[in-house]
């Protein structure tokens, strides 16, 4: 299952970002890990006030380590879903 935590697109480097805990709550809930991704090159696929898409433009999906929650330190679940 993919979860884009934020709950919205992210469309500038200087937009403040808000990860909202549900994902952590689920993937506890599933007995999952959380695999972290990026979306790189998104924001740029249209050029700024035009509708029109770039045919040709590479998007890429950066992938870390899986996150389990057994790696973690905290003991309660809402000190949990803060650090995962």
């Amino acid at each position: 299952m993919l979860i884009y935590p934020e709950g919205t697109r992210i469309k500038s480097d200087d937009q403040p970002v808000e990860i909202h805990g549900g994902f952590a709550l689920m993937a506890k809930m599933g007995k999952a890990p959380v695999q972290p991704l990026a979306v790189v090159g998104a924001r740029d696929i249209s050029q700024n006030g035009t509708p029109f898409k770039r045919i040709f433009w590479r998007v890429f999906l950066k992938a870390g380590d899986c996150i389990a929650f057994d790696q973690m330190t905290a003991t309660s679940r809402k000190e949990q879903a803060e650090e995962m």
